[in-house]
């Protein structure tokens, strides 16, 4: 009895979606890949948001971006959060950070 192997065109749509999908994953991980504004924005706030004391409270106001170096960007703008007391307080930031 000789065992039946599946015709090679299906082997070959088995392989082409792994290989795309390990492709795209790389492409998702590799480091420096997004180099944007709003990426700014994002690590800004995480990087000031890592400063206070109840960081669920932190409101951002008047954001800006200035591109400073590759892939560099100076985001400075207003927070408001709660302080110790309860009471609301606004704060200006200026941070350096990876776009």
């Amino acid at each position: 009895m000789t065992e039946k192997t599946p015709p090679p065109f299906r082997r070959r749509y088995l392989i082409l979606p792994t290989i795309g999908v390990s492709i795209f994953t790389i492409a998702m991980l590799m480091p420096g890949r997004d180099c944007s504004e709003h990426t700014a924005f994002y690590n800004a706030r995480e990087e000031v948001r890592s400063e206070m004391r109840d960081p669920s409270s932190a409101r951002f106001e008047n954001e800006t971006a200035v591109l400073v170096g590759e892939c560099r960007y100076e985001v400075s703008g207003t927070v408001r959060g709660t302080n110790g007391f309860g009471g609301v307080t606004a704060e200006e930031f200026s941070v350096t950070v990876r776009g």
